[in-house]
């Protein structure tokens, strides 16, 4: 690691090359949180369970696609879907909406099928898939569904794995 100056002030680059920055870094902590992503997630919600996120009741004002009627329910795909935060506030106000809820963390997807609207309205199919690796199409026939969200998701990916996601 460099060592700073005395008088000179630390800053932050978080996708440069600098010397503070990750990529110039060898942190052995980066590819434990890379490689072993999911185990860290289900410890996250082994601890918070459905308490940490909120749900999210705003997306079908910001998305309002959401809430199309058609003569076939519509099909949503939710890519880190976490507890299903942003799941069942949906459902709750389309009742033309199925919802195929993907995480790579088993935990999370066992609090998705805990939910009281998973049962209750058979509108929900969670399964656990790790994207960046493996392709949906053992849930989800390919070009069947309307919309697909990443929230919070896409982000927290490499960007390098961005291409095979998307």
């Amino acid at each position: 690691m460099e060592k700073r100056r005395e008088n000179e002030p630390f800053v932050y680059e978080p996708y440069g090359d600098g010397p503070n920055s990750i990529n110039g870094r060898k942190w052995a902590w980066k590819a434990n949180l890379e490689l072993n992503a999911a185990l860290h997630w289900d410890k996250f919600y082994k601890s918070h369970q459905s308490s940490f996120f909120k749900d999210r009741h705003y997306l079908h004002r910001e998305f309002p696609e959401l809430l199309i009627e058609s003569e076939t329910p519509l099909k949503l795909v939710e890519i880190g879907c976490g507890v299903g935060n942003t799941v069942f506030p949906l459902l709750e106000v389309n009742p033309n909406l199925f919802v195929y809820a993907c995480d790579f963390s088993e935990t999370a997807i066992e609090l998705v099928k805990k939910n009281e609207l998973y049962e209750s309205t058979k509108r929900v199919s969670g399964f656990v898939c790790d994207v960046t690796k493996e392709r949906m199409t053992k849930v989800i026939n390919p070009g069947t569904c309307d919309f697909a969200t990443l929230i919070f998701c896409a982000s927290a990916m490499h960007i390098s794995k961005l291409p095979y996601v998307i």
